[in-house]
């Protein structure tokens, strides 16, 4: 439910739900701000992701391209992404664009996030203790992955947020195993910070927890195939100590990620007969 939907009595709005979900929303953005590295978004663009949200996603550009509300998955299609990303549950718009910024910046491509549906500070304080919010991220997601017009061919996830992505896969491939068809050969997942059961056809997949991450090794299914990173826990701030390398370790899975297309044998053709030499044929001779 969107805070426009919820009618106040007079003064409660002005007096107390405001300034109680500016502290929150303060106290999401410090949280963000430590998990994700949220400097890499411009003064501009952590005031447009602050407030109520303009959109059901974010189309995140590499530095210097901007942030951009879209409110649906029709205009996601038109800008032609074919990455998105999922926050750990529990996040604000302003964590999911800091990691789609993240992964941009590493691809040099733009980057889909879906976003809350609701106001942003709550899903953000309550997204931890919902298993709510990991379905509907999750439906947001096989949303996306059954409109033919998207051709998304990487989704990647942190926390909680694999979560949804594992769980739209399997939803997908239970109630849409035509669909899932056609797209898992061109699809590949990476997690981050939590290990997760997929389903199989995907063209790749490649996850990675810390060796220190306590908190994404109790949500992980750690009998599946993982990359364990040393010197890593849970958060993906480069500029803290111990975090999980995104743009190091997306970067050097891209070639199983993304395989270069076959390319088409180059034809070899027998070299051309010698002529017999002819004498008094040569002209200087």
């Amino acid at each position: 439910m969107r805070q426009s939907d919820i009618t106040a009595p007079p003064g409660l709005e002005q007096f107390v739900l405001n300034p109680l979900r500016h502290t929150w929303r303060s106290g999401t953005a410090a949280l963000d701000s430590l998990i994700y590295d949220t400097t890499a978004l411009t003064p501009a663009e952590h005031l447009a992701l602050g407030g109520e949200p303009g959109g059901a996603a974010l189309l995140v550009q590499p530095a210097g391209g901007g942030v951009e509300w879209l409110d649906n998955t029709a205009a996601l299609a038109a800008r032609r992404a074919r990455v998105a990303v999922v926050a750990g549950i529990g996040h604000s718009a302003l964590g999911a664009a800091a990691l789609a910024r993240a992964v941009s910046d590493a691809l040099g491509e733009p980057v889909a996030a879906p976003v809350p549906g609701q106001d942003p500070w709550t899903h953000a304080w309550t997204g931890w203790f919902r298993p709510d919010a990991v379905e509907a991220m999750s439906e947001t997601l096989a949303e996306w992955l059954t409109d033919p017009a998207l051709s998304l061919d990487l989704l990647i996830g942190h926390g909680r947020g694999t979560l949804a992505i594992a769980a739209a896969l399997h939803g997908l491939r239970g109630s849409h195993p035509a669909r899932y068809g056609a797209v898992a050969p061109a699809l590949s997942i990476v997690t981050f910070g939590t290990v997760v059961r997929l389903p199989p056809g995907l063209r790749a997949a490649a996850q990675f927890l810390g060796d220190a991450d306590a908190l994404g090794a109790l949500a992980s299914r750690r009998e599946e195939a993982h990359v364990t990173v040393p010197n890593a826990s849970h958060h993906l701030n480069p500029r803290l100590p111990w975090h999980l390398p995104v743009t190091e370790r997306l970067r050097a899975a891209l070639p199983v990620l993304r395989p270069a297309p076959p390319q088409a044998p180059r034809k070899s053709y027998p070299p051309p007969p010698k002529l017999p030499a002819v004498a008094g044929s040569d002209p200087l001779g």
